[in-house]
């Protein structure tokens, strides 16, 4: 009944294409639609009945199989928006990666492990494996299925963390330099080949200067709105919706630049509800945003994407002086802790404040310069000991028990 192609595809799925494998299950199905009928015929007749007892036998063995129903699409996002709080992006990402599974293999042990096989990346199998995780939860909690086997499917370790390379500021300036001239004047073909308009190339610059300047995710700062923004002391709030997500947000501050840039934009594109979302919707607008990156890169020979100006932005204001815990607010990663929330001030004006005892050093420590005190010159000091007893130094105290 099967054909040869048909036989080795049933073995070893992983040897054929996507839109081959995907012709091959059509005919399978067809081929099996039509065994089922003949069955049926046969099971009026008795003298064919005791053949289908091995039939029979191999249907209880499908049962215990593993094989289970994709959920669909729309009832997997409802129950994940409803039952695990996720947010619409997250949602959509997951989506769309159930609705690739379900395209290119059956709920299958043999065809799930040919499948994450294509995928060599940890990071792109990882989230292949999360979602099967989910769905087995779905699965259990809405139709009552038992598909904890999916859990076997274990996360792969993360590849080696190398040290990140950060261009330089002058090749920073050389790739804003190139976007300016894209924007002043685009080369001939370019915007009807790329299908880029004056308002994209300008939205891309403008966060380039934002995104520099806030450290932000790129769909924060695409999100911003008017009302969000401080003409005092050029401070940005990031969305209402960030707080609902998994991931969090702070406030930051633009650039005199930046400021600038964003209020001639905003004067020449007056708002409506978003500063820079339209009609198009966020994955588009993200897309062509990323575009005008990847062409100035390729015209300046300095490669800069969005996600790369938030370590850009990390670095110079390590520079700068600003503590970590700060910067890590400015970017979205506020800490969960206790201890780490109650006992920092996270205040706008925080990181402007001077450190707190900055005036009270000895006077011995602000008249010596380097290399007075020992050691090569150019050498950092060794920290002064007080002497005597401080508030901040108190004497130790030791209890000496007796025995009994």
């Amino acid at each position: 009944m099967l054909s040869q192609r048909e036989r080795e595809y049933l073995r070893n799925p992983g040897r054929f294409s996507r839109e081959y494998a995907r012709f091959l299950r059509y005919s399978i199905r067809r081929k099996v639609a039509r065994l089922v009928e003949d069955i049926r015929l046969l099971q009026g007749h008795r003298e064919f009945r005791e053949l289908l007892k091995g039939l029979l036998d191999i249907g209880e063995e499908l049962q215990d199989a593993d094989a289970l129903p994709w959920p669909s699409r729309r009832e997997f996002e409802a129950w994940l928006r409803g039952s695990r709080g996720y947010t619409p992006q997250v949602v959509a990402s997951y989506g769309r990666a159930l609705s690739l599974l379900s395209r290119s293999c059956q709920l299958e042990r043999s065809e799930l492990q040919a499948f994450l096989s294509r995928y060599g990346n940890p990071k792109t199998r990882n989230k292949f494996i999360c979602i099967l995780h989910r769905v087995a939860d779905y699965l259990r909690e809405t139709q009552g299925l038992d598909a904890g086997w999916l859990y076997d499917f274990k996360f792969s370790k993360a590849r080696k963390v190398y040290p990140k390379k950060l261009p330089s500021w002058q090749q920073v300036i050389r790739f804003y330099q190139e976007l300016q001239a894209l924007c002043e004047a685009p080369p001939p073909g370019l915007r009807h080949r790329e299908k880029l308009s004056m308002r994209l190339l300008e939205m891309a610059r403008v966060s380039f200067l934002g995104l520099l300047s806030t450290g932000w995710r790129l769909w924060e700062w695409l999100n911003l709105r008017p009302e969000l923004l401080d003409p005092e002391t050029r401070m940005v709030r990031p969305p209402m919706r960030v707080s609902e997500s998994t991931k969090r947000a702070w406030v930051s501050f633009l650039t005199r630049e930046a400021w600038s840039s964003l209020m001639a934009y905003m004067e020449a594109h007056p708002p409506a509800k978003t500063i820079f979302m339209t009609a198009s919707s966020y994955e588009r607008l993200a897309g062509k945003v990323r575009q005008v990156f990847s062409i100035a890169s390729k015209r300046s020979g300095v490669k800069i994407t969005p996600h790369l100006l938030r370590s850009i932005n990390a670095y110079r204001l390590g520079l700068l002086g600003i503590p970590d815990r700060y910067v890590d607010a400015f970017q979205g990663r506020l800490p969960p802790e206790e201890l780490a929330r109650h006992y920092t001030d996270y205040s706008p004006q925080a990181p402007k404040s001077p450190p707190p005892n900055s005036g009270a050093l000895p006077n011995r420590l602000q008249t010596l310069q380097p290399g007075q005190r020992g050691g090569p010159p150019g050498a950092p000091d060794p920290p002064i000991r007080p002497r005597g007893r401080s508030p901040h130094n108190p004497p130790r105290i030791t209890a000496h028990y007796r025995k009994p």
